[in-house]
């Protein structure tokens, strides 16, 4: 069970990281 929402944590993490990374990318272009 603290697998699952570790694993689901780090789903989060990467989706916000690759969200701000796009944002970046953007304004900055």
């Amino acid at each position: 069970m603290r697998l699952i929402g570790t694993v689901e944590n780090e789903k989060q993490a990467f989706v916000f990281y690759s969200f701000l990374l796009n944002e970046g990318i953007h304004c900055t272009y």
